[in-house]
């Protein structure tokens, strides 16, 4: 199965595209449990990053983003694995986070600089390219974010332009696993500060504004 029937399916599976977060109730007036839509997310999330890339290798001209990870911190001793995900656009919604344009999964465990490669479908404009934690026996979700893509004195992520036929190179990124233990860096704010209230798991720092 390819990964837009993947997507699909899931959608279907756990009716994403009718997830609001502000509507606190079912048509049937039962609430609707938070943790349903964040255990949807957390497996949908692993299964997709459990793949060596987000396509396979395409052509010589196949568009992509790469570049440096730079890690400041030392490595947790329960890492599983460590990710880049790309993303078209910012997310507004727990759906959104499952809009993943590509991925790597290949980073060496252990390194202090990894050169990631994201193999992508299209040339376009991706607003949010994020570096994400998994421990031993967990799963990836959105309080495990290490670190993104931005510019020197930015506010936000840094959009990347990506044209076709060609690969954005030199999209360094700074993580640090100060970060999912709560520290309070800039790159919190940064990389996660425009996300919307999302509640926090048990034992981490809730997400968003």
């Amino acid at each position: 199965m390819n990964i837009h029937n993947m997507v699909k399916n899931a959608g279907h599976l756990y009716n994403l595209s009718s997830y609001k977060p502000w509507q606190k109730k079912r048509p049937n007036g039962i609430k609707r449990p938070r943790f349903q839509s964040i255990a949807a997310f957390c497996l949908f999330f692993f299964c997709l990053l459990s793949c060596d890339r987000g396509l396979d290798s395409g052509p010589v001209d196949q568009p992509g983003i790469k570049g440096t990870l730079i890690f400041n911190d030392p490595w947790p001793a329960n890492t599983a694995d460590v990710a880049v995900a790309v993303y078209r656009t910012l997310p507004k919604n727990l759906a959104d986070f499952f809009n993943i344009a590509g991925w790597d999964t290949t980073v060496a465990i252990g390194a202090t600089r990894y050169e990631y490669d994201v193999p992508l479908e299209s040339a376009g404009t991706y607003a949010w390219v994020v570096v994400a934690w998994r421990p031993e026996n967990g799963f990836w979700n959105f309080t495990s974010l290490l670190g993104c893509y931005h510019i020197k004195n930015s506010k936000l992520p840094t959009p990347v332009e990506v044209v076709a036929g060609e690969t954005a190179k030199n999209i360094d990124i700074q993580a640090y696993f100060s970060l999912i233990e709560g520290a309070n860096l800039p790159d919190r704010e940064i990389c996660s500060g425009f996300l919307p209230d999302l509640p926090a798991l048990p034992g981490k720092p809730g997400v968003g504004r």
